[in-house]
């Protein structure tokens, strides 16, 4: 028996342009803008302000399951910016983190 489990809906997957290389993101990220990624790592820190969180994550590729994957290596950092409440106790420092979302620019 083979059993599949996908973190993401089949319409977020189908909005995500897989071309896109964090590596080109972080030279021109305002000519990203809007376009949907599946980026992951390691978090960083996570604030809360009033009416959002953001999280700082070091980059890590992804396997084909879409979990961060050796973690000894990163291109760079992105932020999350979440509308709403996300417990910093549970986005923790040196956890793995899987985010779809759009690129909002530098």
């Amino acid at each position: 028996m083979i059993v599949s489990c996908a973190p993401f809906s089949p319409q977020v997957m189908q909005e995500v342009k897989k071309e896109i290389a964090f590596s080109e993101v972080l030279k021109a990220p305002e000519s990203f803008r809007g376009e949907a990624v599946i980026w992951g790592g390691v978090i960083i820190e996570t604030n809360t302000r009033s009416d959002n969180t953001q999280i700082i994550v070091r980059q890590a590729e992804l396997d084909f399951q879409k979990r961060p994957k050796e973690l000894d290596k990163s291109a760079g950092r992105f932020l999350i910016r979440y509308r709403g409440f996300l417990d910093p106790s549970i986005y923790s420092k040196d956890r793995e983190i899987t985010v779809a979302g759009t690129i909002a620019g530098k």
